[in-house]
């Protein structure tokens, strides 16, 4: 199954450094790993673009074989976005 986490960002956001960390560090320390999307806002796929609306950064956005199951905006902590991964399958 392909798992991929893209996390929609702008330049100089703190929120999206910290979000970026937090996905690294969980990915690292799990037995299961996901592929990892940095994407600047202006450069979303466009599959992402038709479905999920992003006018708050960072937004995370799952994707599992091609289906979005999941997409948030805002800053999460890692607990809250540990248990988000968990909820969906990904880690």
């Amino acid at each position: 199954m392909n798992k991929e986490v893209y996390l929609i960002t702008t330049s100089g956001c703190v929120g999206c450094s910290i979000m970026i960390y937090h996905l690294r560090k969980i990915n690292h320390s799990s037995s299961r790993k996901y592929i990892i999307n940095i994407v600047d806002f202006k450069k979303v796929p466009e599959f992402i673009s038709l479905n999920v609306p992003y006018t708050d950064f960072p937004t995370l956005v799952c994707v599992e074989n091609n289906i979005i199951k999941y997409h948030e905006s805002g800053t999460m902590t890692m607990k809250h976005l540990k248990e988000v991964l968990k909820d969906i399958n990904f880690i």
